[in-house]
C-alpha cells in the first residue's frame, strides 16, 4: 500500500534537486529562492547552509561533498567546513540561469538553463567536461527541467516545461541525437517538472500544478499515476538504504515575488513541504557521483 508522509521540520519556498547520497545516508536538496542548501540525515536531522547565490541544482561526489550548480556556474561545497570553492563558469548568458542538473552515468554533470523571465527560448543544455570546459548540447529551451538518465545511461530525458513536453534523446560522449517526445501535458493541467528513473527503466515525472506523479515506460506509455498530496510538487528522487523511498520536494508559490505566467495559486493546498513515499513496489537507481576531476577550483 502506498503511503505518503510529511518529513517534519522542512519548509521551502522552492524546494528542488533532491538527490540521495548513500555515502552519508542523506537526502540533499535546495531551496532556490531562499538561496539555501539542505541535507536531511539519519533520524530526519536537517542541516542547512546559505549559498553565495541562488542554486539551481546539486550533485553528490561520494565523499560527503557536493557540486552545486549556481545561477551561472559550478562550485564545490564542503559541508564539514561550510566553504565553497571558486566559481567555474558554465557558459550561460545574462538572460538565462541554471535551473536543473543531474550527473550522467559516467559522472559528468549536466545542467539545463532557463529564461529568467519564464518566456523566451534562451536556455541551454550544458555538460561539464573532464577538463573543466563546458559543451552545449542543446539550445532553445524556455524552462529547463526533468533531467534524468536511463539505467544504462544511453537515453537522456529533459523537459521544456513551458512547452508541456518531456523529451528523450539518444545520448553519448558526442552529444544528443534522435529527439522524440516522451510525455506531454498539453491536454491536462500543469507541466512536467522534476523527473527520475527507477530500476525498471521507467521515468517518474512530477506534474507541477496538478496533484499527480506520472510513471512512464521507455516507449512513452503512462503506466501509472500516483495522486500527490499537493499540486505543488516540483521534483522527486529515490532514496533510503534500499532506494525504495521516493522523496518529493514542493514549492510555496505565495513566497514568489512573481510566479511563473499562468501559475495557479492553489491557496488551500499544502505548500513548500518535503514528503516521503513508501510502498510503491519499485526501487530507484543510485545516482552516479560526480567524478573528482570536475572539482576545478
Amino acid at each position: 500500500m502506498v503511503r505518503i508522509e510529511r518529513v517534519p521540520g522542512v519548509r521551502s519556498v522552492l524546494g528542488e534537486s533532491p538527490v540521495w547520497d548513500p555515502a552519508t545516508h542523506s537526502l540533499w536538496f535546495i531551496d532556490i529562492l531562499k538561496r539555501s542548501i539542505h541535507r536531511l540525515g539519519p533520524g530526519d536531522v536537517l542541516d542547512s547552509w546559505d549559498a553565495p547565490e541562488s542554486p539551481g541544482a546539486l550533485a553528490t561526489t561520494g565523499d560527503g561533498r557536493v557540486v552545486v550548480a549556481l545561477e551561472e556556474g559550478f562550485r564545490l561545497f564542503d559541508p564539514a567546513t561550510g566553504a565553497f570553492g571558486e566559481l567555474l563558469p558554465a557558459g550561460v548568458g545574462p538572460a538565462d540561469r541554471i535551473s536543473e542538473g543531474k550527473a550522467d552515468r559516467a559522472g559528468r554533470l549536466l545542467v539545463v538553463s532557463s529564461d529568467r523571465g519564464f518566456r523566451e527560448p534562451v536556455g541551454h543544455l550544458i555538460r561539464l567536461e573532464a577538463d573543466g570546459s563546458t559543451t552545449r548540447l542543446r539550445d532553445g529551451i524556455h524552462l529547463g527541467n526533468g533531467l534524468c538518465f536511463s539505467v544504462d545511461g544511453r537515453t537522456l530525458y529533459v523537459a521544456d516545461s513551458l512547452t508541456d513536453l518531456l523529451y528523450a534523446y539518444d545520448y553519448d560522449e558526442r552529444g544528443l541525437s534522435n529527439e522524440r517526445v516522451l510525455f506531454s501535458t498539453a491536454d491536462e493541467p500543469g507541466f512536467p517538472d522534476g523527473a527520475t528513473v527507477d530500476a525498471e527503466d521507467h521515468v517518474w515525472v512530477a506534474v507541477l500544478h496538478s496533484p499527480s506523479l506520472a510513471r512512464i515506460a521507455p516507449d512513452g506509455t503512462v503506466v501509472d499515476r500516483i495522486e500527490a498530496p499537493t499540486p505543488n510538487i516540483t521534483s522527486l528522487a529515490f532514496g533510503g538504504p534500499d532506494l525504495d523511498v521516493l522523496y518529493l520536494t514542493s514549492a510555496d508559490l505565495s513566497g514568489f515575488a512573481e510566479p511563473p505566467p499562468g501559475a495557479p495559486t492553489h491557496a488551500e493546498a499544502e505548500r513548500g513541504l518535503l514528503y516521503r513515499v513508501t510502498g510503491l513496489g519499485v526501487r530507484g537507481v543510485a545516482e552516479t557521483p560526480v567524478a573528482p576531476w570536475v572539482h576545478a577550483g
